[in-house]
């Protein structure tokens, strides 16, 4: 298909396992094509760390692409939960690690490794702002475990991925990896702040001990989150320019679904 339909370059969204992957891997090789792996911010060691799958030193301040990898392979056979909309027996052999050393090992792929954050907006199977929107919906104070409130992570809005990995396999990018990240670095009380501000609710965030089992308690039960999960995106920002081609107040309004 790739050589019938001369196609240059393929953009390998479902980087779930090394054997699902492998077929796409070959293909593309032999025919030649430059190859763009979608990866993600759960490769780092950070997140290693965090998901309590190993203990690397707490890297305090956004991820780079040079910077050490996790560790432990298959994630999710060690971890109690799991992401919704994916078949277990995936899971139980995912992880994206090994794809990016196959593509990044094979001459003839030129690839192009692209990681991402948490997306979020339309779409989200995950849910990854439903605790917060629901908080909103009811009114008053959001009470926040504290070990959440202090926590960093980044997201990335949907539309604004997309679009700069559009941008990333249309370009003559050499091959080399490249975080897509905004340089929004916010705890996640700051996040609840910034959706409150743009719902126009007025609310106030406290932070809760462990025992008041406040938003994000049981994520927080199940994660060490000194390990902060963000990524710097400085190289993408000065090879291809800005990730965001919406505004933060329109992502997070979509996101809540105000049509603001």
């Amino acid at each position: 298909i790739i050589a019938r339909h001369g196609i240059t370059t393929v953009i390998d969204v479902m980087t779930l396992t090394l054997a699902t992957a492998r077929p796409l891997l070959a293909a593309a090789a032999r025919a030649g094509a430059r190859y763009v792996m979608i990866s993600a911010i759960d490769v780092t060691a950070n997140y290693g760390g965090l998901a309590r799958l190993e203990t690397p030193p707490v890297l305090n301040r956004p991820t780079r692409e040079d910077d050490p990898l996790r560790t432990v392979p298959y994630p999710y056979r060690h971890l109690p939960t799991r992401p919704a909309g994916i078949d277990p027996g995936i899971l139980q052999d995912y992880d994206k690690i090994p794809i990016e050393e196959a593509a990044r090992c094979n001459p003839y792929l030129r690839a192009l490794i692209l990681r991402l954050p948490a997306i979020y907006g339309p779409g989200d199977t995950q849910g990854r702002f439903t605790w917060l929107k629901s908080a909103l919906h009811q009114g008053g104070p959001i009470r926040l475990d504290a070990r959440a409130a202090r926590w960093q992570q980044s997201f990335i809005y949907i539309d604004d991925a997309a679009d700069a990995v559009a941008r990333a396999s249309l370009s003559d990018a050499r091959p080399q990896t490249l975080h897509i990240a905004t340089q929004q670095y916010r705890t996640m009380a700051d996040w609840a702040m910034r959706f409150a501000q743009v719902a126009g609710r007025d609310v106030d965030v406290f932070c809760c001990t462990p025992a008041a089992r406040g938003q994000m308690a049981d994520r927080a039960d199940l994660m060490d989150m000194r390990y902060p999960l963000t990524l710097d995106g400085t190289r993408f920002l000065d090879l291809l320019g800005a990730v965001e081609v919406m505004s933060e107040t329109e992502a997070i309004a979509a996101t809540l679904e105000l049509g603001l």
